[in-house]
């Protein structure tokens, strides 16, 4: 069941978890709430290919997995969604032309460039490739100076599901640190500006948050999927209060 999908068409919001760590038990605890998305980070995270295919097999079955791969590269998405993911997250998309190529990966000749060669998402989708492509959801990451301006072009592409906002990567292309990214209204434009290009092209607006709290205020404002930080972060933000609580009790 492709959950995101779903909910997206219905007009509703979605909340997502994002893995960092090659860990299987780490993909079942963060599917085993209410979220209707995961997002595997192969572009940050420490995982490769051998435990993208593992940690994709792990998740509950409502709940779809997405891959942020690590480039705009027409092997690296194929193999993510020949493996099952039910769609992926480019980054580092600057024009309408990388766009394009983005979505052309997703998709099998003639309207894309796609090999074919389901292998697991064979046994859930089936071996049709019209059925395949159907089940791929393409997201790119609007995260530099360059291009903000031409998120309109880019969001307008044919086949593209949306715009997905990485909040720092957009930080240290607009000069400023990812720290001061919340204190910045250049910034807060910046992340508007995406949205409402994703809003004219009637495509999907996504924006990585720092919290359920963040993730709110996104959903809010007019933004259809948030995802909340990644396992790592979210670990060493528990272990912190844990130790910081023991500590308080004897001093």
């Amino acid at each position: 069941m492709d959950t995101l999908r779903t909910v997206l068409a219905a007009g509703g919001s979605a909340v997502g978890a994002w893995c960092i760590t090659p860990s299987t038990y780490t993909a079942e605890i963060l599917t085993s709430e209410a979220v209707e998305f995961i997002c595997f980070d192969c572009q940050h995270g420490i995982l490769d290919g051998s435990a993208l295919a593992s940690l994709l097999a792990a998740v509950r079955g409502d709940v779809t997995p997405l891959v942020r791969v690590p480039a705009n590269d027409a092997a690296a998405i194929g193999r993510a969604l020949d493996l099952g993911a039910g769609g992926v997250i480019v980054p580092l998309v600057r024009t309408a032309a990388e766009a394009e190529q983005a979505v052309a990966a997703c998709r099998y000749p003639p309207r894309g460039v796609r090999s074919y060669g389901p292998s697991r998402v064979g046994l859930s989708v089936g071996a049709d490739p019209a059925d395949i492509e159907a089940h791929a959801l393409c997201f790119v990451m609007i995260e530099t100076a360059d291009a903000i301006g031409r998120a309109d072009e880019i969001c307008r592409v044919g086949g593209l599901s949306g715009a997905y906002v990485g909040p720092a990567d957009l930080a240290v292309g607009l000069g400023l640190r990812p720290a001061d990214a919340a204190g910045s209204a250049e910034h807060a434009e910046a992340v508007e500006a995406i949205r409402a290009a994703c809003a004219r092209a009637g495509v999907y607006a996504g924006i990585h948050t720092n919290g359920g709290t963040d993730a709110g205020r996104r959903l809010a404002a007019g933004f259809q999927l948030c995802s909340l930080p990644h396992d790592g972060a979210l670990l060493r933000a528990a272990l912190g209060r844990e130790v910081a609580a023991a500590r308080a009790a004897v001093t």
